[in-house]
């Protein structure tokens, strides 16, 4: 028990009940659905938090007021993502601002009542609350705590100093590796080069494309955009939601009529890329260029026009493909590609209306606009031209600009050497024969690859006085906060009756109406915040004259549902007189009091529960307790259940050999993913549907009870589906060859389920997989006898003892 507490794991697991009760999601929801990029720190303090045992009132007042309590401190910071987790919907009307800024409030109010007090304080927004002692004037003088509390996000250095080491570490070292490989061309560059180029033997430039080497290239945003030795442009460091992107390249190819954008992966993006976003992808939503002639850069640019695109890849022949990221919409039309091509290269090709003729050269300046959903940036690219009216479509072809220049223009002169750009780019390819060359072209290659990434990140925190986090409603003028708060009649804005002031529940007060016992004044210079926030963190945790009573029987009930299946209290999220009264009030109360007094440590409470005689029950029936006690509310008997669908997917994944133990960072919405569960991306239109198949909740209102539904969907999954298949090939892999059926038996039932079979378990076991094997070589199989394993392993997972706590 103990090294189960201490394990990592149990902040994974536990965490993930919370977030439960805490709606957790990384994404806005409603129709548009836009990502929250950095809404995962709050994931991450709650698994930091519950593996080094926070004291539970520390672990509540820093998810109201971290950004008060504890100034300066990333992880209280991120602990009050729990305000910033609702979904809120920023395709709204002017009309609608101040409703849904209210509705924003109700929701943190909403959530925190029932989370942390199990009280639906919510309903008095409109009304006296019909059945607890909660007016509506408590409702808005607890409004008026979060009335200027917005959404932000603020820049993390977790390391500082770190990625300006390890970048400095790096280029010395590239260069370093440049400058060998230019020694061994100056060695190359003699007798044998200039004989080579008078011979006439160098191949000629038969490629359409022809890579521009880009002079300049900034981000908006400030990201970092460095080239690297292919000609392309990696994408690094500060990343915003959205982005533009400008790109300047001096060119000589006459005639220009198309142009090409490759989308490159690289190990420093997120899956490899070619995107930034957290899966990779990205939204292209307009490209533009312009020339100016080379001999003249003060002339007027004339604008690029393009007639048609295509693309190796898109996700969507109108909306999202290359042909829409050529008109004026940046918005929500451009160029993306399908989920299965994320992790790997793709290229479109822009048609120009008409042929660019350069005539000694022009500055070309290329401009890609990035305004769709946040992060969807391309994080590694590379520009080409072509002459060719329909040049082919492919990846990683075309040569240096410069390369196809010098081979024109010598197979027109038949003159050696040739000077300046043109002369080094033929010695590269000449140098390209030599074996020592080769060798530290490719250790440079090899290099580039492991570019630094910076550390620096953003969280996604509740706080006052801080820039809002933008969105949608932001370009229309969505304020964000209203000052003052209203006591407003019904709930309906239109209807304000008198500004409300902060304050707390009456009914929770022991203090008769005097809110100075918890009252925090701001320091002296102290103008970020009004600290109301602290002030009902204080009341919050206040046991002896606050809510902090309620809120340690709240708590303790949730350890007791969790570890039992049911709570003393039967609906964790409602304590009031519409709730179901406890099935042993004293000893809540004890537990609660138990908690106070050991310092709010939950561990600790959880091992006494873990210790006591209730748990350590057995599950047999008696017909005589179920007679008088049918729902076993008074834990005559241990009630089996069945585990949660995390535990079953990281279940199936240990068992399995496939579990990737990494801790923290964003998340994913690739159900093969190997991490624990707990690291799903919670985009909340397009949850994980395995997950869903096994009661995940819908993250848009707090759940302190899941269902536990049982479908025929559910068997099917583990009979049918792919991945239930991966996880009996993981399981039969450990396990000793078919020609040692008995050992393999054993082995499979010590693996799953921690103990040794039985004699009719081991002989069904060992008949199993001598009949399979024999049907499998009947059909001519091959490998019936693996094959066979594969199947006694998912038959064993598909079986209740796996699936069930017992």
């Amino acid at each position: 028990m103990d090294r189960l507490l201490d394990s990592p794991a149990y902040g994974e697991r536990w965490a993930r009940h919370w977030m439960d009760i805490a709606r957790f999601g990384e994404s806005f929801g409603f129709e548009q659905d836009y990502d929250r990029p950095y809404a995962h720190h709050y994931r991450d303090f709650l698994i930091k938090a519950l593996n080094g045992d926070m004291p539970y009132d520390r672990f509540v007042r820093w998810q109201i007021a971290g950004d008060e309590l504890a100034t300066g401190n990333p992880l209280a910071l991120m602990a009050t993502g729990f305000l910033a987790s609702a979904a809120f919907p920023t395709e709204i009307t002017e009309a609608e601002f101040e409703r849904s800024r209210y509705e924003e409030i109700d929701d943190m109010i909403g959530t925190m009542g029932t989370a942390m007090l199990g009280l639906t304080v919510g309903c008095a927004r409109c009304h006296d609350h019909k059945y607890d002692p909660i007016p509506s004037s408590d409702y808005y003088s607890v409004a008026a705590v979060f009335g200027r509390t917005v959404r932000t996000e603020v820049q993390h250095e977790p390391e500082p100093g770190a990625y300006d080491d390890a970048r400095s570490a790096w280029e010395a070292r590239r260069e370093e590796l440049r400058a060998g490989r230019r020694a061994r061309e100056e060695d190359l560059a003699g007798d044998a080069f200039k004989e080579w180029l008078r011979d006439g033997s160098q191949p000629a430039s038969t490629d359409a494309w022809r890579v521009v080497d880009a002079s300049a290239a900034t981000a908006e945003s400030g990201a970092r955009i460095d080239t690297l030795d292919d000609g392309s442009l990696l994408v690094t460091g500060a990343i915003s939601d959205f982005d533009k992107h400008t790109i300047t390249a001096d060119v000589m190819t006459d005639g220009v009529r198309a142009i090409r954008l490759e989308v490159l992966t690289h190990p420093a993006l997120p899956n490899r890329g070619p995107g930034r976003s957290r899966d990779g992808q990205f939204h292209l939503g307009r490209i533009d260029a312009e020339a100016r002639p080379l001999d003249d850069p003060e002339a007027e640019a004339v604008k690029i026009r393009f007639s048609a695109a295509r693309a190796t890849d898109e996700l969507d022949a109108d909306s999202a493909s290359a042909q829409a990221a050529i008109n004026s919409d940046t918005r929500t039309t451009g160029w993306s590609i399908r989920r299965e091509s994320l992790g790997t290269s793709q290229a479109a090709a822009f048609e120009l209306a008409e042929p660019l003729e350069l005539h000694g050269g022009a500055r070309l300046t290329f401009s890609l606009h990035f305004g769709y959903n946040v992060h969807f940036t391309v994080g590694r690219y590379r520009l080409s031209v072509s002459r060719d009216p329909a040049p082919p479509l492919e990846v990683g072809t075309g040569v240096p600009e410069a390369l196809a220049e010098g081979l024109a223009t010598l197979r027109e002169s038949r003159q050696a050497p040739l000077a300046g750009d043109h002369a080094a780019a033929l010695l590269r390819l000449y140098a390209r024969t030599d074996r020592l060359w080769q060798e530290l072209d490719q250790a440079l290659a090899e290099h580039e690859l492991r570019v630094p990434v910076p550390t620096a990140t953003k969280i996604l925190a509740a706080a006052e006085g801080l820039p809002p986090a933008r969105h949608n409603a932001t370009n229309r003028g969505f304020p964000h906060f209203y000052e003052p708060t209203y006591l407003i009649r019904r709930g309906d804005v239109s209807q304000k009756v008198a500004p409300a002031k902060p304050g707390f529940l009456r009914a929770l007060m022991r203090a008769t109406g005097a809110s100075s016992p918890w009252r925090e004044s701001p320091p002296d210079g102290w103008d970020r915040s009004t600290l109301d926030r602290a002030s009902l963190a204080n009341w919050i945790v206040d046991h002896r004259r606050g809510a902090g009573a309620l809120l340690a029987r709240v708590i303790s009930n949730r350890l007791w549902h969790h570890h039992f299946g049911r709570g003393i209290v039967a609906t964790p999220s409602d304590f009031g007189s519409r709730g179901d009264p406890p099935s042993h009030p004293e000893l809540l109360e004890w537990l609660a009091q138990d908690l106070v007094d050991n310092g709010w440590s939950l561990k600790r409470l959880q091992r006494l529960v873990m210790t006591s005689a209730a748990y350590a029950q057995g599950a047999g029936h008696r017909s005589a307790a179920a007679y008088v006690d049918p729902d076993n509310r008074l834990l005559w008997r241990w009630a089996p259940r069945r585990l949660e669908g995390e535990a079953v997917r990281d279940s199936l994944l240990s068992v399995s050999g496939r579990l990737d133990r990494r801790m923290y960072g964003p998340g994913t919405l690739r159900e093969d993913m190997r991490r624990r569960s707990v690291y799903f991306f919670v985009k909340r239109t397009a949850l994980v549907p395995t997950m869903m198949l096994l009661d995940w909740p819908e993250h848009l209102v707090g759940i302190g009870r899941r269902p536990s539904t049982t479908i025929a969907p559910q068997a099917l999954m583990f009979l049918n589906s792919p991945r239930a298949r991966g996880y009996a090939e993981g399981l039969a892999g450990r396990l000793p060859s078919a020609a040692d059926a008995q050992a393999a038996v054993a082995k499979a039932y010590r693996l799953a389920f921690n103990r040794d079979p039985g004699p009719g378990e081991a002989d069904e076991g060992v008949a199993f997989l001598r009949a399979q094997t024999a049907l499998r070589e009947s059909s001519g199989e091959r490998d019936a006898a693996r094959l066979a394993l594969v199947d006694y392993c998912q038959a064993l997972l598909s079986l209740n003892e796996f699936l069930y706590i017992r």
